[in-house]
């Protein structure tokens, strides 16, 4: 290469240098030079305007630390000695001394044409107040450019390419992409985790609020979120809620509570899956994600090892049974010979289930055969009454549901859900709330044992013999004539069940029957048989 075009490359970054200190103190769109030979002069104010435009959406506090700028290459930068790339860079750098943020525009002419290609380098604000969506997606924000920028060799399409490219970067235009991807990402790790989701309404914050990332004064809950969600009616904090459930929990003593901008990659998922063991409750909350009104509560319950009796649970300081009917149908239930065999299954050994019923239900004998396959069992309760986001009351799995969840490596869970609520498909439940006599609440009662044998019956022990033939969940255990394309697993489950030789019909009506009639020795053995073949 000759000797004046080596001189040209000083020389330029003089000029560059001095460009920006005289100009970009007051500008937008700060047009580094163009040296193509194409005249910008008819754009330039569209172009400031729309870099405005901008600005003003970001934050107040970034608004000064934010500049749109424009370089045009020489046309024969590709044959000079340092090339376009050291150029591209070396302005990068002078840029980055002028202002922390920016948005850079590189049109480069070459024997293909004018501004043949645009390259874009931008840095926005990813404070952590802004959150996952940006931190996780940085990267897919320059490529979106790219494309965007290259889409038409025509040199007089520049402006508009540009313009596209600063409104695709305002912020409103970013959270609202990449927020929702963000969110729907994370739901489903922390599905797959073993977490169940809730939908709760988020409220602003409140001015009573502490500052994030406080330990409450009253439970041992560290609450990482600055809002409030409405929960039955009443706006409280996360904290006040997990304090409150941690109130009613025995052997769980902590909890901890995130919100979904502070989990954003696995390393994040790692450090919070590892928080939760034998001593812990974890809540994570997903916030509104693309502006939606409601949030999503994401809840595991403490690792499960073996069987886990959550609807055994007790109020700390009265000692009695939260659920007092739930609790009492589990006590007949996991009594009973065969409903212990049951639970026996997923038992690990010595395992004790509760301490003050020993007697009744003694511990364990022996690792189980679905435990030594990996599996355990929780039962819970849980309110299968809800509401969609409409404000409309309805009934999800109503008397009972059963899941299959990952438990950890290797392992997984199969997590029976009883509905707490006086559930409205069900009579006897019905005539309970209407009129709380005893032979009403012994038939409520026994509605719950049968819900429990339900539950364990036609569905958990079939998933784990569904995950135990070939370590799949795909009703392999399931004859074909059950199975409908559109069929759920629970549906295929219950019409198997129909049969009139299913074990359903021939082993367990007879024992739930026998057991009803020995609580209630009023009550017609027809009626309880009607109850015990409505498969829901």
């Amino acid at each position: 290469m000759s000797a004046p075009f080596k001189s040209l490359i000083p020389w330029f970054f003089l000029f560059f240098g001095l460009f920006v200190w005289t100009q970009g103190n007051s500008q937008c769109y700060i047009q580094l030079g163009d040296y193509s030979g194409f005249d910008t002069s008819p754009y330039l104010d569209t172009l400031e305007a729309a870099a405005c435009d901008l600005i003003r959406s970001l934050p107040s506090e970034f608004q000064n630390q934010f500049r749109v700028y424009d370089f045009g290459f020489y046309r024969l930068n590709d044959y000079m000695e340092e090339g376009v790339d050291k150029i591209w860079q070396e302005m990068i750098r002078q840029v980055e001394q002028m202002t922390p943020y920016y948005l850079i525009f590189g049109k480069e002419s070459s024997t293909q044409g004018i501004y043949s290609t645009i390259r874009v380098a931008v840095k926005l604000p990813l404070a952590e107040s802004f959150g996952c969506p940006l931190k996780t997606n940085a990267g897919l924000i320059e490529s979106d450019l790219v494309n965007l920028l290259n889409s038409n060799d025509n040199p007089y399409a520049y402006a508009k390419k540009e313009i596209d490219a600063m409104k695709y970067l305002k912020w409103e235009e970013i959270l609202a992409q990449f927020d929702k991807q963000n969110c729907d990402l994370l739901y489903s790790r922390l599905e797959a985790l073993g977490f169940e989701a809730r939908q709760v309404k988020i409220v602003e914050p409140l001015l009573a609020i502490a500052p994030r990332s406080r330990v409450s004064a009253t439970c041992n809950v560290t609450d990482n979120t600055d809002f409030s969600v409405e929960w039955y009616g009443e706006t409280r904090t996360p904290a006040s809620i997990l304090c409150s459930e941690l109130a009613e929990m025995e052997g769980v003593t902590q909890g901890f509570i995130y919100a979904s901008d502070d989990i954003c990659t696995e390393a994040d998922l790692t450090e919070v899956e590892a928080l939760i063991n034998d001593e812990t409750l974890l809540h994570v909350y997903l916030k509104p994600c693309g502006g939606e009104e409601y949030g999503v509560l994401m809840e595991k319950s403490p690792v499960v090892r073996g069987v886990s009796a959550e609807v055994l649970r007790k109020i700390r300081v009265s000692q009695e049974y939260y659920w007092p009917e739930l609790a009492e149908a589990f006590l007949i239930f996991a009594s009973s010979s065969e409903g212990y065999a049951l639970l026996s299954k997923f038992g690990k050994k010595d395992q004790v289930l509760s301490y003050a019923h020993q007697k009744e239900i003694p511990p364990f004998k022996e690792d189980g055969e679905y435990y030594s396959q990996g599996i355990d069992l929780n039962l819970i309760a849980w309110d299968l009454n809800g509401k969609d986001e409409y404000g409309n009351t309805y009934v999800y799995g109503g008397n009972g549901s059963t899941g299959f969840y990952s438990n950890g490596p290797n392992r997984y869970l199969v997590r029976v859900s009883i509905n707490k609520s006086l559930n409205e498909n069900n009579v006897f439940a019905e005539n309970y709330k209407l009129k709380k006599t005893e032979e009403n609440r012994i038939n409520y009662t026994m509605t719950r044992v049968r819900t429990y044998f339900h539950e364990m019956v036609m569905h958990a022990i079939l998933d784990a013999e569904d995950w135990k033939d070939n370590k799949k969940k795909d009703l392999s255990n399931i004859p074909d004539e059950h199975k409908k394309n559109t069929a759920s697993s629970a549906t295929a489950q219950h019409d198997y069940m129909k049969a009139s030789s299913s074990v359903w019909n021939i082993n367990y009506i007879p024992i739930i029957t026998a057991i009803w009639i020995k609580k209630n020795p009023k009550i017609a053995r027809s009626t309880i048989i009607d109850h015990l073949k409505d498969y829901h």
